[in-house]
């Protein structure tokens, strides 16, 4: 009887401490201290819109563009505008070697290695790059291109 006393006991402190150990790495994920939500960017403007008419490309500084290392580059944004309310954004850095895309005849052209990008897709046509430009956000406001979405 004692053997079945000190098995009941022993299963039962193991059930115990598994289950404070549970807890302890559960609270352990926990934090208490509440953060700060970012606050939304402020949308800037990058072009009038008359400045870039329909079936037309724009290259524009971007506010804020992130600076290329080594060189003294800016980013840019590629502006074209597809119809009377659509404007599509890149980003004028390629995805492939991080030159320098330009606008070109129907295309966005990077020097480096030939590679052409569809100006109103971003998708890579021609050359080394497999991966698309990067997309930046832009809407339309009082006749104004801006950053951010609507």
């Amino acid at each position: 009887m004692a053997a079945m006393s000190l098995e009941r006991h022993t299963r039962r402190a193991a059930l115990a401490i598994g289950a404070t150990s549970a807890g302890a790495l559960a609270l352990t994920g926990c934090d208490s201290a509440e953060e700060e939500p970012k606050p939304k960017p402020q949308p800037q403007e990058l072009a009038k819109l008359d400045d870039v008419p329909v079936g037309e490309t724009k290259l524009v500084t971007m506010p804020g563009g992130k600076k290329l290392p080594g060189k003294d580059r800016v980013e840019q944004v590629v502006l074209t505008r597809t119809d009377e309310q659509t404007v599509n954004a890149y980003s004028n850095i390629c995805t492939h070697a991080e030159c320098l895309v330009k606008p070109k005849g129907e295309d966005l052209f990077c020097p480096c290695h030939n590679a052409t990008f569809d100006r109103t897709t971003g998708e890579p046509k021609k050359g080394p790059p497999q991966t698309p430009l990067n997309q930046v956000a832009v809407h339309i406001a009082d006749g104004k291109i801006m950053t951010g979405s609507a």
